[in-house]
């Protein structure tokens, strides 16, 4: 073989092999984007359902329209210690108020308007949050509800009820209606005296807040951005106060919710709110969410230019002050749902 052969030989062989690397890379690249989208579908899908589902029984209370009557007293007696007008407990306990929202909070939880500016309200300074920051820009809700079934449909009895559970009692649709602790016999025993039939419904109470917050201090790494985590905080389900929060999913990056309010109550929507309003005689008959999910993976070679409407909400990635955050690939979700209450 003459060395003219052999340097086509190598040339062929250094063609072909760049050739395989190339085929090689494109592959890896195109798996690595089909799992990326995998994954944001099935966190959007998932993030989506839950707070659907939630928003459509926000304000439930077993059927007992009339809020506004319901008796706690028994219930801030018990929680004095604790339950100040401004807690976080305070704030998921309003048993008269379905729905509490926050718009466009900033890191430490006060909220602002579309255009960023502070409207004077905040969560209450002592949320456990889990010593992160909040997702800036993002919305934070809090859902107040009754489980999905009364206790009756288990076999009611006093000697059922958990101590330290919150309950819903009424007599009848008209009431009254007290909401108290399952320790708390007095609450029920007065509540039966006054009832005509001397029979009662009950259903567990099951408020939470929604929110989104960083996984890291460090928003942006040679490995990406990680990911922001969809959590909430309950009413502890072993003890008395509020449980440490619950992340459910990673990478929902924005949360935007509006309320349809039905003003002259004729059942129609009348309006869109970012914020509800706190009178019963506006009440909410719809709910419009738009989440934006994000991948956790950093893709240097992709780069995200597009710029998203969330509501009212204009997000644009590269503007967001972390630099990395552009190379993440992101899906956008969208549902209106009518509530229940």
């Amino acid at each position: 073989m003459t060395l003219t052969e052999v340097m086509v030989s190598l040339l062929l062989s250094s063609l072909l092999t760049l050739a395989l690397v190339s085929l090689f890379v494109s592959a890896r690249r195109s798996s690595l984007q089909d799992e990326q989208l995998a994954t944001l579908q099935e966190v959007g899908r998932y993030a989506l359902s839950f707070l659907s589902r939630e928003l459509e029984m926000v304000g439930f209370m077993g059927g007992f329209d009339q809020v506004e009557v319901i008796d706690n007293a028994a219930l801030v007696s018990a929680d004095q210690s604790t339950l100040t007008q401004d807690s976080c407990l305070a704030l998921l306990l309003d048993g008269q108020a379905g729905v509490t929202h926050f718009n466009n909070v900033n890191e430490f939880g006060q909220e602002t308007d579309h255009l960023g500016q502070s409207t004077g309200r905040s969560l209450p300074s002592d949320c456990n949050l889990g010593y992160r920051r909040l997702v800036k820009g993002s919305d934070v809700v809090v859902i107040r509800r009754v489980k999905d079934h009364s206790i009756q449909e288990r076999g009611f009895s006093t000697d059922n009820l958990v101590p330290w559970a919150v309950y819903l009692s009424f007599s009848d649709l008209s009431g009254p209606a007290v909401m108290h602790r399952g320790s708390d016999l007095n609450a029920v025993t007065a509540l039966q005296s006054r009832s005509p039939q001397r029979e009662l419904e009950t259903w567990e109470f099951a408020p939470q807040l929604i929110y989104l917050r960083e996984q890291s201090d460090v928003l942006c790494t040679d490995q990406g951005a990680p990911p922001p985590e969809l959590c909430r905080i309950r009413l502890k389900q072993s003890g008395y106060g509020l449980s440490p929060p619950q992340c459910l999913v990673d990478g929902v990056e924005r949360i935007n919710i509006t309320f349809g309010i039905d003003n002259d109550r004729n059942g129609m929507v009348d309006q869109w709110a970012d914020v509800p309003p706190t009178a019963l005689a506006a009440p909410i008959r719809s709910a419009a969410v738009d989440l934006l999910v994000r991948s956790a993976v950093l893709e240097p070679h992709y780069s995200d230019p597009k710029i998203y409407l969330l509501g009212r909400d204009v997000y644009d990635p590269i503007q967001d002050g972390v630099a990395c955050t552009e190379h993440h690939r992101r899906t956008s979700f969208h549902t209106a749902v009518e509530t229940r209450n």
